[in-house]
């Protein structure tokens, strides 16, 4: 009987990235322990003018594959006229460019 010692990790692999992302410039806190946690965005809006976006709430985060490329996906929220609205951060470290998958317009 054999028995394995070592651990298999898989990588798994999402396939094409699907959406409309935009650039987003993001001011980030890396820790110590090697995890990013953002903490403000500038982007355009739909006039053009560049809007900040402060106190984001990560909801979760996570490591993910497209197409072999390692991106980190920030799943967040953010209150605005006192309603919650919704996005996704990707962060690719091999580039280090920000993007952002806006849930809907209105941010």
């Amino acid at each position: 009987m054999a028995f394995r010692t070592e651990i298999e990790r898989i990588q798994t692999d999402e396939g094409k990235l699907g959406g409309y992302y935009e650039k987003a410039a993001v001011l980030c806190w890396f820790t110590a322990g090697h995890k990013a946690i953002p903490m403000m965005i500038k982007l355009p809006d739909e006039e053009g003018q560049v809007i900040q976006i402060d106190h984001l709430q990560v909801i979760y985060s996570e490591k993910k594959f497209y197409a072999a490329t390692l991106v980190w996906e920030y799943h967040c929220r953010v209150e605005q006229n006192k309603m919650f609205q919704e996005f996704v951060l990707m962060f690719y470290p091999e580039t280090m460019i920000w993007k952002i998958k806006r849930i809907n317009r209105k941010m």
